[in-house]
């Protein structure tokens, strides 16, 4: 390609550059281009569930912490109670996890490495929340042994 096609003003503007005839240019015109709005719908609930995930993280830190304050014998709160906060994140786990398999990701590679992402954090997630209730469950049996 020759210059004077390219840029219909004086060559030295480009000799300034080092750009002479048969050099390789590279334009960037413009913005990306936009999604689709399937996949921004996809990625726009994906965020949403990334958001309920994160509550519901700050939601078993604050069980794990009462249930610690009742091991310690320092809160005298039910635990039948307790027990149904852990059944209860468990479930809104799933329900999130629900939500995400209900997504049609055919062809949108973005929201599908973004759901992989999520799965795999609501998985540890949950098994954090089974551990939490097996130990507590546990503690349970052995305070009902000792106090008979």
């Amino acid at each position: 390609m020759s210059i004077a096609k390219v840029s219909r003003g004086p060559r030295s503007y480009f000799a300034s550059y080092g750009i002479t005839n048969n050099s390789k240019v590279m334009l960037i015109m413009g913005n990306k281009p936009s999604k689709s709005p399937a996949e921004t719908t996809a990625l726009e609930t994906l965020r949403s569930v990334e958001v309920k995930s994160e509550s519901l993280a700050l939601a078993l830190d604050e069980i794990q912490q009462k249930i610690s304050h009742v091991q310690k014998g320092l809160s005298s709160e039910n635990p039948e109670a307790i027990r149904r906060l852990i059944l209860g994140n468990a479930d809104s786990y799933m329900r999130l996890l629900e939500t995400m398999d209900a997504l049609d990701l055919v062809n949108l590679t973005e929201p599908k490495s973004k759901r992989k992402e999520l799965v795999k954090k609501i998985q540890a997630h949950l098994d954090r929340n089974d551990q939490i209730k097996e130990s507590f469950d546990n503690f349970l049996i052995l305070n009902q042994k000792q106090q008979y």
